[in-house]
């Protein structure tokens, strides 16, 4: 979850969670021995270079913290129109994406939230903007047509819930709820 993402999550919940990070990364073990799995996650996250690791082996707890992630969409979703896209890298891409997507939101200077499941590569870049603006629309266009790009270059492919789509059929998609009136 990004800091985009953790900012709406904060607004919605008052959760609490710390918008000075970079991301936060919700790692849940519930195999045979989770609570030795749980340290070894947690000392691979601070050999990484986390600034910040907390663990619990408090199900309710950990529960709470999961609750972040549910809520994410929900919580970009109140920002505004959003334009989501399901997109997967190969698990060493995602540095490489979420700073594109990054780079992506500042040239287009529009906002995006990005939440997913880094163990499979696969990030929900969430665009947030007002559908009621022409202006805003392209730029959101643009914006989702670069992450599609990025994606791709980085080896990846861009997923819906039964399978891989075309660029056309997002566009399509696109036209059908964002198309400004014709004048």
């Amino acid at each position: 979850m990004d800091r985009t993402t953790i900012a709406a999550v904060n607004d919605m919940t008052r959760m609490g969670l710390d918008e000075t990070a970079g991301a936060l990364l919700l790692i849940q073990c519930d195999g045979g021995d989770s609570v030795a799995e749980a340290a070894r996650c947690a000392a691979a996250c601070t050999a990484a270079g986390a600034t910040e690791v907390y663990d619990t082996a408090d199900p309710a707890e950990g529960e709470e913290f999961m609750q972040a992630r549910r809520v994410a969409l929900t919580a970009l979703d109140r920002q505004g129109s959003t334009l989501l896209d399901d997109l997967a890298v190969p698990v060493p891409q995602l540095p490489a994406m979420l700073a594109a997507i990054e780079e992506i939101a500042a040239r287009h200077d529009v906002l995006i939230g990005t939440f997913g499941h880094a163990a499979d590569g696969n990030l929900h870049p969430t665009i947030v903007f007002d559908a009621a603006d022409p202006d805003v629309t392209a730029r959101a266009r643009a914006a989702f047509d670069d992450l599609v790009a990025a994606c791709l270059a980085l080896g990846g492919t861009e997923l819906s819930g039964r399978g891989s789509r075309d660029c056309d059929s997002a566009t399509a998609l696109f036209d059908t709820f964002f198309r400004a009136p014709d004048r």
